[in-house]
């Protein structure tokens, strides 16, 4: 069974592509649904590093996040909540994986340097070629399971009255047999963007 939907709350945001731009994310009517953790039970699922964030214009968020120190947070806030909220899985931080590439340097891609924007397409069924081999061999070496989760892209935005959206990309993907099991936009908000951050992961779960 495969679960792929968008879950929009709130307002429209502007985001834009490797960083600041004006475009709002497309709108969308298809259902909403929450991550199958029950599917997960007792497994282990590595939970990949956020690589593709974008913002609106007016943010001024170019250093805290072409430093990599915003993606770091990221990366805490969503390992947080998942492990917080999913604990009938065994999530494996995004650490574990760059430590598995490191001891493995031609043979794994650092899952930093993957294009894991590409599934951020809510039609797409297969993972294109060669994303799906370098998520499937690292996957394998770091937890020999067949389950990842991967957020895919994240869009910051601020409305008028000052209040902060995240719009949050998170997939799960069947390494084994290459394809999105389940696909999902949530929008968080709050007074800081690592607020609305935390509140979209939140959504993530029942």
């Amino acid at each position: 069974m495969r679960i792929r939907s968008v879950l929009l709350l709130g307002l429209a945001a502007a985001g834009g592509c490797a960083g600041p731009a004006s475009r709002a994310p497309d709108p969308t009517t298809r259902p909403s649904h929450r991550l199958p953790t029950q599917t997960l039970l007792g497994h282990h699922v590595p939970v990949y590093p956020v690589t593709y964030v974008t913002w609106d214009s007016t943010l001024a968020l170019d250093s805290v996040f072409t430093t990599g120190s915003g993606r770091r947070r990221v990366d805490s806030i969503l390992f947080a909540m998942v492990r917080q909220h999913g604990i009938e899985v065994r999530w494996v931080p995004p650490d574990s994986l760059r430590r598995a590439a490191r001891q493995a340097p031609g043979l794994l891609v650092n899952p930093d340097e993957m294009p894991l924007s590409q599934l951020r397409v809510y039609s797409l069924q297969a993972i294109p070629e060669p994303l799906r081999a370098h998520i499937r061999t690292l996957t394998g070496a770091t937890t020999g399971g067949r389950h990842s989760l991967v957020p895919a892209g994240l869009t910051l935005s601020r409305a008028p009255d000052e209040r902060y959206f995240a719009d949050f990309t998170i997939v799960l993907v069947d390494t084994r047999l290459g394809i999105v099991w389940f696909s999902n936009t949530f929008r968080g908000s709050g007074d800081t963007i690592w607020e609305a951050v935390a509140i979209a992961t939140r959504i993530l779960f029942p």
